[in-house]
């Protein structure tokens, strides 16, 4: 009997056609050809040959978590809702010029900034919002097109897709890349198979965001935001989901639009509905805003990796912390919303 290959066909029917597909950007970043364009959705722009890597990659087709939290993460602690981990902290950056742009408490910009002033690495994979807010990839090789690209966006963007511009139109060997739960589970699977995904030889590190779900920017922006509130977008200077609410800023920090989160659900993707994890939990380093005060980043340190990168970070003067057990809400209120995620995507 002859193995089955299965290519971009197949995942067209099996995710795309199914609403699974979390435009995360893993099918155009490992395609061999190079044939496969990211739109709307993951769209064919030439000739298949049927390698099946598109579909091996994909975060929503063969499971390999275990193989992952095996090889990558080895966690000393495990928590039904957080995952595997070393420690759990809250932590802010010392260093003033990214807290004047963070999101929280800028631990994901600083580490960044940290590893590419010391030379570990040589770029990383980053999302950027142009003067639309419309979120897009983007490859950043210096500490000031990391801090670029500082704070949240909630609008969805496929990252991974500017791997292949790192690996082949930048030479880049050493990559950190940041992303949603989905999008890590598709760099891991990269990393897993090298020989399989030539990519994933050059991926260094991995850094979660905890996710609920992504939005869409048509239905977000255009229809909700733009359409329905008559808010102009070139107003808008911060993104804020905090305490079940959207709250959009304005440039100088005044309050454009405090609604409850449950007015936006239908701009959420399909795609979300099919997720369990909260805290990207195949990161090296996960980081997200809840379980820390205001101003500070719940950071879950997952690898050894992870742990070696943080503490020299911290040594160095990038980032202070202290145990999430000395702030408040502390862990309790991040596992609250894994636990919600999670009941709310059985079966």
């Amino acid at each position: 009997m002859k193995p089955v290959i299965l290519g971009f066909g197949n995942l067209i029917v099996d995710v795309i056609k199914k609403d699974k597909c979390t435009l995360c950007g893993a099918c155009s970043a490992v395609c061999p050809m190079g044939v496969v364009e990211i739109e709307e959705e993951p769209k064919l722009k030439g000739k298949c040959v049927l390698c099946g890597i598109c579909y091996d990659m994909c975060p929503r087709t063969i499971d390999e978590t275990t193989e992952i939290v095996t090889r990558f993460l080895a966690p000393p602690i495990y928590d039904e809702f957080l995952g595997g981990y070393r420690e759990i902290v809250s932590a802010r950056t010392k260093i003033d010029e990214i807290a004047k742009f963070a999101q929280d408490g800028g631990v994901v910009t600083s580490l960044l900034a940290y590893m590419i002033d010391k030379g570990i690495i040589d770029g990383a994979v980053l999302t950027i919002a142009d003067n639309s807010w419309q979120a897009k990839p983007i490859v950043a090789t210096s500490r000031e097109e990391v801090i670029k690209c500082a704070g949240t966006k909630y609008t969805v963007s496929p990252n991974l897709y500017a791997i292949r511009e790192a690996v082949y139109d930048k030479g880049l060997s050493k990559i950190v890349v940041v992303g949603t739960s989905c999008q890590i589970t598709a760099v891991r699977k990269m990393q897993l198979h090298p020989t399989i995904s030539d990519v994933g030889s050059r991926i260094f590190m991995t850094i979660g965001l905890f996710c609920m779900e992504s939005f869409d920017y048509k239905a977000l922006v255009d229809d909700f935001i733009v359409k329905q509130k008559g808010l102009k977008i070139e107003e808008i200077g911060k993104f804020m989901i905090t305490k079940g609410k959207l709250i959009l800023l304005s440039k100088e920090g005044k309050e454009l639009l405090s609604v409850p989160l449950k007015e936006v659900k239908k701009a959420a993707r399909k795609a979300c509905e099919f997720c369990q994890d909260f805290t990207s939990e195949l990161a090296d380093i996960s980081v997200g805003s809840v379980g820390s005060p205001e101003g500070w980043s719940s950071v879950i340190i997952r690898s050894e990796l992870g742990e070696k990168i943080f503490k020299r970070a911290v040594e160095e003067g990038y980032i202070e912390y202290k145990s999430i057990e000395e702030v408040k809400p502390g862990k309790d209120a991040i596992i609250k919303l894994s636990k919600r995620k999670k009941a709310s995507k059985e079966g």
